[in-house]
């Protein structure tokens, strides 16, 4: 008799009939497929909403890495710090791009299509939802890591750039990103090691000029700006303007980051050949400035912007 109830029970999870005359047991049935199709689903949407600027996190990500260097803490202590740093600035960007996509939506009808506000993947409606959960969590990840400061630093530039408009003027838009470099680099040194002088050195040098170069991707924007009434900086003192300010801006570049990142940790290898590269890539993104001014070209002068910014930051790691 036992055995036959072992069966019997066996069989109403085999039997198909039996499992659709049974809503319980349907329900049972199926909830991981449903589950998997959820998560699939909103695997989908975050990438839909971040697939374009992934790349802006991964400066506070390596940052993260120099700070563990600089404690000497073990290899699984490492694998953890950059779980937490890719968890906290990955919430971090969906936020930002969900409300950046949000005031954008008619903008990016034209411009980028595949958006998934445009394409209707998510409502405006159901955005707003992911936007307020993700605030709040990236607050509670703050807390939680005792960065809390430095969250709601980010938290308040994000609705500053994007419900304030500062990022529609060249000024505010400036001020923003230097806030939003400073923050994110002080918090992914943070979550691993208390600031010294070293790390302070390199996040307000970095910070802050970065914060001023990063007007170089107005220039590949230029038209779709004036459509929309936006203040950058082309548009208010002239695009050649720009383009001489920022070719002084990466030429004064060169020996800050020589002066006051890498020689005072002494000549070394890695030191020298950082310090190569960062000069040879400043030259070549201030005579595209000057000779290469299409759009295109504009925007490939703008990705080598973000891979000096990147060779530094990787730098960093192994200097500091």
């Amino acid at each position: 008799m036992f055995l036959q109830d072992q069966l019997h029970e066996v069989n109403i999870f085999t039997n198909t009939e039996q499992t659709e005359q049974n809503p319980k047991i349907k329900l049972l049935w199926n909830f991981p497929r449903h589950l998997f199709q959820a998560v699939q689903y909103e695997a989908l949407i975050i990438w839909s909403f971040i697939k374009r600027d992934i790349s802006v996190i991964l400066s506070p990500i390596i940052f993260t890495a120099a700070a563990w260097n600089s404690e000497a803490f073990s290899v699984p202590q490492l694998l953890i710090f950059l779980g937490r740093a890719i968890l906290v600035f990955g919430l971090f960007l969906l936020v930002f791009c969900i409300s950046n996509q949000l005031v954008g939506i008619e903008e990016d009808k034209i411009n980028k299509p595949d958006r998934p506000l445009v394409t209707g993947l998510i409502s405006p409606k159901q955005a707003w939802v992911h936007w307020i959960v993700g605030m709040f969590v990236l607050s509670a990840l703050g807390w939680y890591f005792g960065v809390l400061p430095w969250m709601i630093s980010l938290q308040i530039a994000i609705i500053l750039y994007d419900f304030g408009n500062w990022g529609k003027h060249w000024l505010g838009r400036n001020v923003l990103l230097v806030v939003i470099a400073y923050s994110s680099l002080v918090a992914a040194w943070t979550m691993v090691s208390p600031l010294d002088q070293t790390a302070c050195q390199w996040i307000l040098t970095l910070s802050i000029s970065f914060g001023l170069l990063i007007n170089i991707q107005e220039l590949r924007d230029l038209a779709g700006d004036k459509s929309v009434g936006r203040r950058t900086l082309p548009i208010v003192i002239g695009e050649t303007t720009t383009r001489i300010s920022l070719c002084i801006g990466f030429f004064l570049f060169m020996p800050i980051v020589h002066c006051y990142l890498l020689m005072p940790h002494g000549l070394s290898f890695v030191s020298l050949t950082c310090d190569l590269a960062q000069a040879v890539m400043s030259c070549l993104i201030i005579s595209r400035l000057l000779l290469n001014r299409s759009p295109e070209d504009d925007e490939m002068s703008y990705q080598l912007t973000s891979y000096l910014y990147l060779l530094l930051i990787v730098g960093a790691v192994t200097i500091i």
